[in-house]
């Protein structure tokens, strides 16, 4: 009896053409496994880099912590990066211009405005378009629609006064989207 070994051998030497194909149908499937492959994990990875780049380089947010649960939380070891954002207040910027009117919208734009620790202009995506970030206390960053709306229209480092409050609704109660 004849081993398996050398029946298959010779089968392959007398159908060389079907051997060959065989050979490259595996080459190619198992290309084609690869490259979708490799493209799913370039895609993964394309999406988390947009997400870096829209969101900021984090993985948790923790609203409304207390001065003592922030000092714990930034001196945990497990933490690597830690950043604190604080809500200042919000700013009447400009009343609505009548061709602008909506009845159900504010009659102001208003600006919401934000305090960052050094860490979190490294973390958040910022994009200047002029200008520096903040190195001193009193200085900001406006977005590019709110000097035309300032009075005076002010230039890069002019100086600005903004009246801080509160929004709230007609109840009294404090408007979420002004965080």
């Amino acid at each position: 009896m004849r081993n398996y070994k050398d029946i298959t051998f010779r089968y392959l030497k007398v159908q060389r053409k079907r051997t060959v194909l065989t050979l490259i149908g595996i080459l190619l499937s198992v290309a084609l496994i690869s490259a979708i492959g490799t493209m799913i994990v370039s895609m993964r990875d394309k999406l988390i880099r947009d997400a870096v780049r829209d969101n900021g380089d984090y993985h948790a947010i923790f609203q409304g912590v207390d001065a003592d649960k922030v000092i714990r939380i930034k001196n945990n070891t497990q933490i690597s990066n830690s950043a604190v954002v604080g809500k200042e207040g919000d700013a009447i910027v400009s009343r609505i211009s009548a061709k602008e009117s909506n009845p159900e919208a504010p009659a102001y734009r208003f600006l919401g405005v934000k305090g960052y620790d050094s860490d979190a202009l490294q973390l958040l995506p910022l994009e200047l378009k002029e200008g520096r970030l903040p190195q001193n206390p009193g200085e900001i960053i406006l977005d590019y629609w709110v000097p035309e709306y300032l009075p005076d229209k002010p230039k890069l480092g002019d100086k600005i006064k903004l009246n801080l409050g509160v929004r709230k609704d007609s109840d009294g109660r404090e408007m979420a989207g002004s965080e």
